[in-house]
């Protein structure tokens, strides 16, 4: 008996096993290709439109003038006038900054701090290859990054070139970083919508398994009562799966069962009546011989004997 429950948790397991198995990966691969369509359509659309606001930048900007973009200089005319003129850039498109650094990746204006000139951003260095890029004459943008502040960004270049085509500096843009939390967004609801599904497939697989082992255990019963030599009632089922079907055979097993049971009792009262007959007739055999009979088996010892025989 405890073999068989042993079973039947072991069947139920596997078949929530199986089932949770099979939603959860299907699940996870469809939404994590889901996010990663969105995340790869939505990095390269907006890298397009931060590289031309970079290269808008970049035509405001007169390269001749830049060596009056020097530390001390902040309050000069064509600092104030090239800083307003990339703000509007700013405001218009909603986006974080817009700076230009030199060759040796110094700061000559920002218009999101009021840093002096000559100051090295520090996030830089996470785009060192698409800032070199930029400083060879190609306008790039950037991977979705994680800033220090663990936020998401994504940063365009392009260069701005002189007179004699010659890179003087590069205009830099980051992305909004609120605008850039959708994809964090998207990604913890993807997560949120797989614990779900884990949840409600739990739930599918207990109701799931609970119908099929329902059934199973009425056929359980069933042969138990059977062994035992209970025949009186068979399995009642309505269903017509496989399960419906082996009932139907067990039923049709337990009849045949029953009818060679009968047969057999039957057999055996007509062996037993014949056998007293047999042995009513050898009795009246003996009595009426005079002469006395004795027959022993065949280790002598004595088995019939008729009265005359003493």
């Amino acid at each position: 008996m405890q073999n068989l429950t042993q079973r039947r948790r072991g069947l139920k397991t596997q078949i929530i096993g199986s089932f949770l198995f099979t939603v959860i990966l299907i699940l996870n691969i469809a939404s994590w290709f889901f996010y990663s369509r969105t995340r790869d359509y939505f990095d390269n659309e907006l890298g397009k439109t931060l590289i031309g606001l970079a290269k808008s930048g970049s035509e405001l900007i007169d390269a001749d003038f830049l060596e009056f973009l020097r530390p001390g200089y902040e309050s000069g005319e064509f600092y104030k006038e090239l800083r307003l003129n990339l703000e509007i850039l700013q405001n218009n498109f909603s986006v974080n900054r817009l700076f230009i650094i030199d060759g040796s990746f110094k700061t000559l204006l920002d218009t999101n701090v009021d840093a002096p000139i000559g100051i090295s951003p520090p996030h830089l260095k996470i785009n060192l290859r698409e800032v070199n890029a930029a400083l060879s004459g190609k306008a790039v943008y950037s991977t979705l990054y994680r800033g220090y502040d663990e936020n998401l960004y994504k940063s365009a270049y392009a260069p701005v070139f002189d007179k004699r085509d010659r890179v003087a500096a590069v205009v830099c843009v980051d992305a909004s970083p609120g605008f850039l939390q959708v994809i964090d967004r998207i990604e913890n609801l993807i997560i949120t919508l797989n614990f779900l599904s884990i949840v409600a497939a739990i739930i599918v697989s207990l109701v799931l398994a609970r119908s099929i082992l329902k059934p199973v255990r009425v056929l359980v019963d069933a042969a138990q009562r059977v062994s035992r030599g209970d025949f009186s009632q068979p399995v009642a089922t309505s269903s017509k799966s496989e399960i419906g079907f082996l009932a139907q055979v067990f039923n049709s097993m337990q009849e045949n069962i029953k009818t060679k049971e009968e047969r057999l009792k039957k057999l055996k009262l007509l062996a037993e009546g014949k056998a007293e007959s047999i042995q009513s007739y050898n009795d009246y055999i003996l009595r009426s011989i005079t002469h006395g009979i004795l027959t022993c088996d065949l280790n002598g010892t004595p088995d019939i004997m008729s009265n005359n025989a003493c």
